[in-house]
This record gives structure tokens, sequence and C-alpha cells, in this order.
């Protein structure tokens, strides 16, 4: 062997271990970018669902009503429905949101929106507006904006020209 090739072996070593961190680097991205998306999906397919099912409840008798579990990625805590006007915001068990780190935000975030997620951080979009949006309601006011915890079961009731979406 001659001396040019000993002195060139060392490199190949070192290239072939770039290109192997490179790919692995590659490879944990892809992973995490995938991961993140089929949260979103998970929660694009929930509210599709929702709108339907509010769709669905809307033409039906008043006091027709479906129970439905919130099921949502783990990085979501409260699943918050807000009214057209909301002023203001709740939880479930009819506390204010001010003392909830999560919630402190949501009232600004969601304007103009029905649906939001927090924390508003926990994904790229975390605010939705459902079509047809006057057929649904978090109150009976039409001025608040009700959060409920992911993991609680929510109870769509037909009110005859809108939907409440309350706790079960």
């Amino acid at each position: 062997m001659k001396k040019a090739q000993i002195m060139g072996q060392p490199f190949v070593y070192i290239f072939a271990l770039v290109v192997g961190a490179l790919i692995l680097f590659w490879g944990a991205r892809t992973v995490i970018k995938l991961v993140e998306r089929s949260e979103m999906v998970e929660v694009v397919d929930f509210i599709k669902t929702l709108e339907s099912t509010v769709n669905e409840y809307y033409m039906l008798d008043e006091g027709s009503e479906k129970t439905i579990k919130l099921r949502l990625p783990k990085k979501i805590s409260y699943f918050c429905v807000a009214d057209e006007n909301a002023q203001s915001c709740k939880t479930s068990s009819g506390s204010g949101c001010g003392g909830i780190k999560e919630l402190e935000q949501i009232s600004r975030v969601c304007k103009g929106y029905n649906i939001c997620l927090a924390p508003v951080n926990a994904l790229k979009t975390t605010r939705f507006k459902i079509s047809k949006s006057g057929r649904m309601r978090a109150s009976e006011s039409q001025d608040l904006i009700v959060c409920f915890k992911n993991g609680e079961s929510i109870k769509i009731v037909s009110k005859g020209d809108y939907v409440l979406i309350r706790k079960a």
C-alpha cells in the first residue's frame, strides 16, 4: 500500500460519518414533521365532523341532542367554542378563564372565529371558522367563549334556530 492511500483512508471514514449524520438529521426532522402533520389532520378531521354534526342537528327537531367525546392531540388542553359577539370566557365548569394560563389570550385570539384551541401555540393553526357559524352557539346569551377540557364530553343540542354546544 502506498503512503498516499493510507493518508486518504481516514478522510473516507470522516466523510462517511458526516453523510451518516446528515441522513440521521434528515430522518429525525422528517419524522417530527410527520407527527405534527398527523396531529393537524386529527384536529381538522374532528372540526369537519363537528361541523357536519352541527349542520345535521340544526335541521332536526328542537331538543335533539348528541354527545361527543373530545379526542384531540395531547398538546391541546382546551377546546373553545365562541359566540359571534363573544366578550368573555368561561370554562365548562362555570368558572372564568382568567386564572388558567392556557386561556389568558383566548378572548383576543378567538375574535372572528368560532372554534379555538388552547394553548394557542400548540399547533400551526388553532382557530377555525365553521361555515354557517350562526347555526352554532356556545351559550344562550350569545356573548361567551366556552372552553372544554380535552377529553371531556360535549353535548350538541338542537334549539330550533341554532345548535347549542354545552357540557354533557
